[in-house]
């Protein structure tokens, strides 16, 4: 049987040997070949009851009968139905489940041998998964003193430590592990989700980049689980290329449809939407919902996104948000980040800020949550709220600085009549952003010139105030509250040149820009005066 594949192996066990009377030795053969295998399923088929051995009993008198004794023990058996209960045992807690059938095995088979260490590490196996982690412990300990392999025992303690979340056991255990032993894609796991959960996210990178390079990544193996946890670092690390590369390679593993699967797919709503990709997002979270899949907590993300992209379907059994929905006493970043949106979609932008400020000083990803309560803020009209976010980005997150934050925190200083500090916020983005502050404006009214212009005036820098106006009125079709304003700065700096006035007047005429009645008297009398002084 070992020089078949496996699949023939089932099939002549389904169609030919199942109904022979094997003998006890043939059947221990194939039920620990269905075992090396895993296929647990099998060995319930392959085993009937184990018979009990029948032990000699002990009157021996002397060395001859005490000899024929120890002979007949080691002959009666009892080893095998050890095994026997070994392999049932294993097949009801990898298989069937049945803790019962568990029970029963370890009882019979450890009343035979109680320092069997194969029946104590499942025993200790079964305590885990019934959460008694510290007798499981105990009994891991008890089975590598009555010979289990030290390779197997510190495997199982490893499992163990992270079962109990002893992260940092998983490290010392994991690195005596492998100071006997070559690493394993197993131990590798481990290693890496115990440094993750010390939020030690650059050794945990390198360890997962290691472990998915090196060994091969089987289907059943923990290399999926070795990807969402690179995923989930390398989005708190904003390196998104790599997080859809990993997302695409984990979800490889996975049938649609399995919890994994939309696991994944639920991250990837709220990574998405982070990035600000709303349309990408929608298609995520639409697809998760129709399936019943998204998660309670992503729903104000889906019903925020239908509610600010009014072009994305809302669909028709998604609920509008309500005041109900309002967590009272939240606690974590998602409390606060749900609580942001849903005030947001209720019109109360003040709380709606307040609430994404706080998510955004409990989130990985700080900057990304400021400019959103920013965004908020804005559209609310809440200048002193945005000042604060504006300054708070300034402070505590400069390397999100961009065009649209540094604009937005001098258009709000000039929007409160803090003239200097708006001057000198909007020179600050001259310098940074040329290319941006040239062209992110449309050409037929620059608002940040203007905005330049009006505060140098307020200022009464009339020096700079005269150059921001000759900028303003040196394109092709100037507007015409600007032409009026320069006429007005001529009128108190160069009175008496005629000539400037009256070519500005000129001008407003020229761009067909219709004068009053006192201006056209005021442009008959400055032609008159030109007339005469100059060309009588």
């Amino acid at each position: 049987i070992w020089e078949l594949r496996s699949v023939e192996v089932i099939e002549l066990w389904k169609k030919e040997w199942k109904t022979l009377d094997l003998t006890d030795l043939s059947r221990y053969v194939l039920a620990d070949y269905a075992k090396a295998f895993m296929m647990y399923d099998l060995v319930p088929q392959i085993l009937k009851a184990p018979q009990n051995p029948d032990f000699p009993d002990a009157d021996f008198t002397n060395f001859t009968e005490y000899k024929a004794f120890i002979q007949a023990f080691t002959n009666a058996g009892w080893q095998l139905v050890q095994h026997h209960y070994l392999l049932l045992g294993n097949a009801a807690y990898f298989h069937s489940k049945n803790g019962n059938a568990v029970k029963i095995c370890l009882k019979n088979g450890l009343a035979l041998n109680d320092k069997n260490p194969l029946l104590l590490n499942l025993k200790a196996m079964f305590l885990k998964s019934e959460g008694s982690y510290q007798e499981a412990g105990a009994t891991y300990h008890e089975a590598f003193r009555n010979g289990l392999t030290m390779d197997n025992y510190l495997q199982y303690l490893i499992e163990l430590n992270n079962r109990i979340e002893s992260y940092q056991g998983v490290l010392d255990t994991v690195k005596q592990f492998h100071i006997r032993h070559t690493p394993t894609l197993k131990s590798m796991f481990f290693k890496a989700r115990a440094l993750f959960k010390f939020h030690r996210d650059d050794e945990a990178l390198a360890v997962l980049n290691e472990a998915l390079q090196d060994f091969p990544l089987h289907s059943r193996s923990y290399a999926p689980w070795m990807y969402h946890y690179r995923m989930i670092i390398n989005k708190r690390k904003r390196n998104y290329t790599q997080y859809f590369l990993d997302q695409q390679a984990e979800i490889n593993y996975y049938v649609d449809g399995d919890d994994d699967y939309f696991d994944t797919t639920n991250l990837a709503v709220e990574t998405i939407f982070e990035q600000g990709e709303y349309e990408e997002c929608y298609k995520y979270a639409i697809y998760n919902h129709e399936q019943g899949k998204l998660t309670e907590e992503l729903y104000p993300i889906f019903q925020w996104i239908c509610f600010y992209d009014f072009l994305l379907e809302k669909p028709d059994d998604l609920q509008d948000p309500t005041e109900a929905n309002i967590n009272k006493q939240p606690e974590t970043f998602e409390d606060f980040r749900n609580n942001g949106l849903i005030y947001w979609m209720l019109d109360d932008h003040t709380a709606a800020t307040e609430s994404l400020m706080v998510a955004a000083s409990k989130s990985v990803n700080k900057a990304i949550y400021l400019k959103l309560a920013l965004t908020c803020a804005k559209e609310g009209f809440k200048n002193s709220l945005s000042l604060t976010i504006c300054e708070t980005i300034r402070k505590e997150v400069p390397e999100a600085r961009e065009f649209k934050t540094d604009y937005t925190y001098a258009q709000i200083l000039n929007d409160e009549h803090r003239h200097e500090e708006a001057y000198k916020a909007l020179l600050d983005v001259l310098k940074s952003y040329p290319e941006r502050s040239f062209f992110e404006f449309p050409k037929d009214y620059n608002f940040l010139l203007h905005i330049l212009k009006n505060n140098v005036k307020a200022m009464e820098n009339m020096s700079a105030y005269t150059k921001y106006i000759s900028m303003l009125l040196s394109r092709d079709t100037p507007i015409e509250n600007q032409l009026r304003e320069q006429q007005e700065l001529s009128k108190l700096q160069s009175e008496e040149d005629l000539f400037l006035q009256h070519n500005l007047m000129e001008n407003l005429v020229r761009f067909n820009f219709e004068l009053y009645p006192e201006e056209q008297e005021e442009l008959k009398e400055m032609k008159m005066r030109i007339k005469a002084a100059h060309f009588a």
